[in-house]
């Protein structure tokens, strides 16, 4: 973690404010077997699952070099079993163009600018999820949209969702017609429609 960085307050979401923490009315902790971080940026929600649910296969993605050096570090220094994907997460393969050095804001463009980045399709990995974290910065939208998201397995989905690359201007409601059409009940966090973004807490049956 470096001072002075959004890292900082990636570590106080998770570890002071309890952001990722369940709502009291859900009750505790459901287990999980099998855990897929798709925004991975320096491993902070990484670190949080490995506390949380140890005996869980973890996989994680994050494209952004300087971001992923760190998450690896976070692996080496914790004896964490993950399984890192330094690829952009997406619903097929390919290339896009992506933002870097943006800490926690590195993003796919939809402009041109940025760099090359391999783009893999992410439901493969998605195979008997339990618990499924996205935040990659608009790129959530071809993954949410995909018509196999409905299928996926995973029973908690913690979901960071943007304006950026939303097909329609509304996109907190995009976010909740998609969840509840999936069969998830939603537990809002966040949202800030200056900012162009919000938090939800998401499970299901």
């Amino acid at each position: 973690m470096t001072h002075h960085t959004e890292d900082v307050a990636a570590f106080e979401e998770l570890f002071v404010s309890g952001v990722y923490d369940l709502p009291s009315a859900w009750g505790d902790m459901m287990p999980a077997k099998k855990i897929v971080d798709l925004g991975g940026n320096v491993g902070m929600f990484g670190l949080y699952a490995a506390i949380h649910w140890p005996a869980a296969k973890l996989v994680a993605f994050e494209p952004d070099p300087a971001n992923a050096a760190k998450y690896r570090r976070m692996i080496a220094d914790n004896s964490i079993a993950c399984e890192f994907v330094e690829k952009c997460a997406g619903a097929a393969d390919g290339t896009v163009t992506f933002a870097v050095g943006k800490q926690a804001h590195s993003h796919i463009t939809d402009d041109g600018s940025g760099i090359k980045l391999p783009v893999v399709d992410v439901f493969p990995y998605l195979a008997n999820v339990d618990i499924l974290k996205v935040d990659i910065e608009g790129g959530e939208w071809p993954i949410l949209l995909d018509k196999r998201f409905e299928s996926n397995t995973s029973k908690l989905l913690y979901l960071e969702y943007h304006r950026h690359m939303c097909p329609v201007a509304d996109f907190r409601g995009l976010a909740v017609k998609t969840l509840e059409s999936a069969g998830y009940e939603i537990h809002h966090i966040f949202y800030n429609e200056r900012l162009g973004a919000g938090v939800l807490h998401a499970r299901r049956g």
